[in-house]
């Protein structure tokens, strides 16, 4: 049911977008962002082949806080109302501090995106702390029906059961928890996606998402526009991929159980068959007007896809920072940016699409 309270959060979003159209035409920050990622840490507890972060020698004490985050979720909310939050890693659940910022996040309204990889809730203490912050949705990866695909991916013998064991005490301890999952489109999983679909509907789950292989995060493939010409994991299949995703965007027109719009569905073809092509074509790239990023150290940016850094939380006002000069030069820069892409936000969406799609995850719990 829909309440007053997400009514009016959706007349803000929707008067925003307004704001921000207009914006992307005089490109001077006079908008609020509608979307902040906060990257809470690049330390995991898994070992996924498709990222380099555990690699790293990151150190928690480097970090920002838990408590500066909080203080940075209530600066950002009287700034710009109601918003969705994504927290990202690494592993946002080995941050200390994390179901604190959680539940101020909570507290405060703000819609809430959240990925893990699942391993901490083999604690039932980790599960009765996430269920105690009153979260209301939660994505679990989870890439494909088979087992030893996944923890062979994913780099933790067990991995699978964990997640699936996990879904099992979430709605039977607590079913008003909308969980949704996250796979990978690779070769390994490819065959199965179709089937994993029914599969995943089985489970009880709300939603699936599919995201393509991309180059390891945190490594110098990102650069490298050969990267997939080597990557084992890579699908060089392309008629296995245009029939896989024809039958994905047959099942979403049924119920839009996959949570991938038709159009990110239609261009996972085109990755396939050359990753360096795929990018926003014939419309709008606004991530300088909807986007705020901030990374582990404070360092504020609207894209990940390139150096675009215009400040740190350190460094005063956020809002102050937003309409600053460096910022709006990236923001000129993102307008006529046409770099490879299949990121979800790639297009901005139409103010209909976003009325569609807003109540859609209101109806979830996640708005």
């Amino acid at each position: 049911m829909i309440n007053i309270r997400t009514l009016k959060k959706a007349m803000s979003f929707g008067t925003r977008h307004i704001t921000q159209v207009i914006d992307y035409y005089l490109e001077k920050g006079f908008t609020r962002p509608d979307r902040v990622s906060l990257n809470l840490t690049r330390r995991c507890n898994a070992k996924c082949i498709m990222c380099d972060f555990w690699r790293t020698a990151a150190r928690e004490q480097n970090e920002i806080s838990a408590e500066k985050w909080v203080e940075t979720l209530e600066e950002l909310h009287k700034w710009i109302g109601p918003f969705t939050l994504v927290l990202s890693g690494g592993e946002i659940f080995v941050k200390k501090g994390i179901y604190d910022i959680i539940k101020r996040a909570i507290d405060l309204n703000i819609s809430l995106d959240i990925l893990t990889n699942g391993i901490v809730f083999r604690s039932d203490e980790n599960l009765r702390k996430l269920y105690d912050t009153g979260l209301s949705s939660i994505v679990f990866s989870l890439d494909g029906m088979i087992p030893e695909i996944h923890d062979k991916f994913r780099g933790r013998e067990g991995l699978h059961k964990t997640v699936i064991d996990a879904i099992a005490k979430i709605k039977k301890q607590n079913p008003k928890m909308n969980i949704a999952t996250m796979c990978i489109v690779m070769k390994d999983t490819i065959s199965q996606m179709v089937d994993y679909v029914h599969w995943a509907k089985n489970l009880g789950i709300k939603s699936v998402q599919f995201q393509p292989i991309a180059p390891n995060f945190g490594s110098d493939d990102i650069v490298d526009g050969n990267w997939y010409k080597t990557n084992e994991f890579f699908i060089h299949d392309i008629d296995l991929v245009n029939e896989v995703m024809d039958e994905l965007i047959r099942l979403r027109r049924k119920d839009n159980f996959i949570g991938n719009t038709e159009d990110h569905l239609e261009k996972i073809k085109d990755y396939f068959k050359n990753p360096n092509i795929v990018q926003a074509k014939q419309t709008r790239c606004m991530l300088g007007q909807t986007n705020i990023n901030i990374n582990e150290y404070g360092d504020i940016s609207f894209c990940y896809n390139f150096d675009n850094n215009f400040g740190n939380i350190n460094d005063g006002p956020i809002k102050k920072t937003w309409r600053s000069s460096k910022a709006n030069k990236f923001r000129k820069q993102i307008k006529h940016c046409r770099l490879p892409c299949l990121a979800l936000c790639v297009r901005s969406f139409t103010l209909m699409e976003k009325i569609v799609l807003f109540f859609k995850y209101a109806k979830m719990g996640k708005v």
